[in-house]
């Protein structure tokens, strides 16, 4: 006979593996399937679902129809191979900061016409005060889709390119029609670039200024290469740019705001609980630094971390740290399963995953 689902927050450890597992199973096919085949799995996971013998089995099903359709849309999404190596007239906005090299101004373009993604683009001989964040503009370019070399061991461009939505790179061609178009927007990046310069032109040595504004802003662009090697070897290379860590620690300053206005102002608690405005609070201060920071996906993943805990509480649910931890990874999953391409993903919930499993001291973990 058939049962009724389990609620979000009595998910279980074993149905969150299911679904990674899923999802996982994707990442080691040499091609994806095809979309008949992506939707009779869909089908059948959910036709499944309710049949307790079988729920393990359809999870992971769903997890691997899930990730193998949004997989499907992510590389569509791409640069068409028939605007590969043409000169093409784009309109786009420079998203997040850009980066001064010695050869070139770098920067991501969010194009709107001419094709729609985020695309990397070098600018070689790129005029003073060229690719502002926020600017939009009108630009000749040369792109391709995002490669990378083969090599075990090593970077893979091409796996960044598709965690980060990047659908295209290039350069720049000499235009004169190469120019700005209209007056900069209002952005995040654009906040971030001011109190970054403010950060650089208060503090009077340059390395001292790149470290803070890498801790406190995720910009890293002053940052050499002697700088993330000594990270490397310390083992602190996630602690350099923005992490979970600094996203959990604003959360925290978002509950002793809360406690510390509860303390000067005690008639404030027999209004409203300063219990119940401690979550929100956390939730809020970790949303605002997240956008503060930019918005990486480590940032993102741990936001998503924080609000499924605030909402837990909200709710007046009670889990242990294995639920909770579960449907954090799903949550995350949900929102992206191409989440599982970044190292940085299974640190995270390995190293969590572990901790809870030492300190656990029921049986049944799983």
């Amino acid at each position: 006979m058939a049962t009724e689902l389990p609620s979000p927050f009595s998910l279980k450890p074993r149905h969150a593996v299911a679904l990674l597992a899923g999802v996982a199973v994707v990442q080691a096919c040499a091609t994806l399937p095809p979309m008949w085949c992506t939707i009779l799995s869909a089908i059948a996971a959910c036709a499944a679902l309710r049949l307790p013998r079988l729920r393990l089995a359809a999870i992971t099903l769903l997890g691997f129809a899930w990730c193998a359709w949004r997989a499907g849309m992510v590389l569509d999404a791409r640069l068409p191979e028939s605007l590969e190596g043409r000169d093409l007239d784009v309109i786009g906005i420079v998203d997040d900061l850009p980066q001064a090299r010695p050869d070139a101004l770098r920067a991501t373009l969010r194009i709107e016409s001419g094709f729609r993604g985020r695309a990397r683009i070098a600018w070689y001989g790129a005029p003073a005060g060229a690719f502002a964040p926020c600017t939009r503009w009108h630009l000749r370019v040369r792109l391709k889709r995002p490669r990378g070399l083969v090599n075990p061991g090593g970077f893979d461009a091409e796996r960044s390119a598709l965690e980060r939505r990047i659908v295209a790179t290039g350069y720049v061609r000499d235009d004169d029609g190469n120019a700005q178009v209209g007056a900069p927007g209002a952005c995040i990046d654009g906040l971030r670039a001011r109190l970054s310069d403010d950060i650089a032109a208060r503090i009077a040595d340059p390395h001292d200024a790149a470290l803070v504004r890498a801790f406190a802003l995720g910009d890293t662009r002053g940052l050499d290469d002697d700088d993330w090697e000594v990270a490397r070897i310390n083992g602190v290379p996630h602690l350099i740019a923005i992490s979970g860590f600094h996203v959990g620690v604003a959360a925290g300053l978002g509950v002793l705001l809360v406690r510390l206005i509860g303390w000067l102002f005690p008639r404030t608690g027999t209004r409203v609980p300063i219990g119940a405005l401690a979550t929100p609070a956390a939730l809020v201060t970790a949303i605002a630094y997240g956008l503060l920071a930019g918005g990486s996906l480590p940032t993102v993943r741990t936001l998503l971390m924080i609000a499924v805990v605030a909402l837990a509480r909200l709710g007046r649910r009670s889990g242990n740290p294995a639920q909770t931890l579960s449907l954090a990874l799903v949550t995350i999953l949900a929102a992206d399963p191409l989440a599982v391409l970044s190292a940085g993903f299974w640190l995270s919930f390995v190293g969590v995953a572990f901790l809870n499993l030492c300190l656990e001291r029921r049986r049944g973990f799983f």
